[in-house]
């Protein structure tokens, strides 16, 4: 009588699901703006002009923040495309810094 022993079993080991990069940046976004949520609620601005501008600017946030970080895990594509996007904001950014000293205005105090 033969006996025939296996020696090597194949055996998937199955790991708890890891945190991914995403998930990570999509919760942080929303810790740091309910955080400036919060903050409104707390301190509102003064005039209701201060108030529009200031969902304006969250709103505004909001969306480019998730739609970069949504766009960015989709492939090489979309991390040329975000990268070319945060390369003309910071243009942007710069341009409007440069305005904003020659041509002041007044602020919602």
């Amino acid at each position: 009588m033969k006996s025939s022993f296996q020696t090597a079993q194949k055996k998937e080991v199955v790991t708890p699901k890891e945190v991914n990069m995403r998930i990570l940046l999509n919760l942080l976004g929303l810790f740091i703006f309910s955080g400036i949520t919060f903050t409104y609620l707390t301190t509102p601005p003064s005039t209701t002009d201060c108030t529009r501008e200031f969902f304006y600017f969250l709103v505004g946030s909001v969306i480019i923040y998730y739609l970069l970080v949504n766009i960015y895990h989709i492939g090489n594509k979309g991390r040329k495309v975000v990268l070319t996007t945060l390369f003309l904001l910071g243009v942007f950014i710069i341009f409007m810094a440069y305005y904003s000293m020659n041509n002041p205005v007044s602020h919602c105090y």
